[in-house]
């Protein structure tokens, strides 16, 4: 169960950076769903390894 722990710290966290960059009162789903968007996933071994890669500025590379 971490992994889905870690991974939902992940985004909320990405979703706080999307919000402020916009200067949001409140995190809504659609900073979520940037945030969602801008994680990449990769296979680590047997682990997977989730990168956020939010751009300063609010814009997903």
């Amino acid at each position: 169960m971490t992994g889905y722990t870690d991974s939902a710290a992940l985004a909320l966290g990405v979703a706080r950076i999307e919000a402020r960059s916009v200067r949001a009162s409140e995190i809504g789903p659609g900073h979520l769903l940037v945030a969602l968007s801008s994680i990449r996933v990769e296979a680590a071994g047997s682990e997977l390894v989730c990168t956020p890669t939010l751009q300063p500025g609010g814009t997903a590379r």
